[in-house]
């Protein structure tokens, strides 16, 4: 904890950071032993999250709790993905970015059911720029792309999603 709290200043601020944390961490972890095989992968990538939220707080702080929580899952997603895909070099065994590391049980939505079927990087990106109220150029920062490499993603994205609920129509 005293490692996010020393980059940021003001009592007030590390207070506030000092609650998320202790709000989310423990649902963090969970989200990323659900992706990573051991509890110290998980535990990396919650603290690389955690870094993350700690060097945007400037501009991040002014989000409700919920907004932080659903910034740091989306976080915690790419870290984990960060960590198979170094595992996937280190292995030599190609890691596929297209599969849904994870699919929740439906949910009766026939949005967050599409939703939840797309690839990480795909459900990222339009929940960042369209669920979350970022703008291209803040969702390409926080995915650490380009704009105009944010600008295809957010298409590729849309398309996807286009595709799996017309192919939910299909089958009702």
């Amino acid at each position: 904890m005293l490692v996010y709290v020393q980059t940021l200043d003001g009592p007030e601020r590390r207070q506030r950071f000092e609650s998320i944390y202790t709000a989310c961490q423990g649902r963090m972890l969970t989200l990323a032993r659900r992706y990573l095989p051991t509890r110290e992968d998980a535990e990396d990538a919650v603290h690389q999250a955690f870094v993350a939220l700690a060097e945007r707080f400037d501009r991040l702080e002014r989000l409700s709790a919920t907004e932080l929580e659903a910034y740091l899952v989306v976080v915690v997603e790419r870290k984990a993905i960060d960590i198979l895909r170094r595992q996937a070099r280190q292995s030599g065994i190609p890691f596929d970015e297209n599969i849904p590391l994870v699919t929740p049980a439906p949910c009766g939505s026939p949005l967050a059911d599409a939703m939840s079927r797309l690839p990480p990087r795909c459900r990222e990106a339009l929940l960042l720029r369209y669920g979350y109220g970022y703008s291209t150029r803040e969702t390409a920062s926080l995915l650490g792309l380009s704009v105009a490499a944010a600008q295809k993603a957010l298409q590729r994205a849309k398309q996807a999603l286009q595709a799996e609920l017309e192919q939910e129509e299909a089958t009702v």
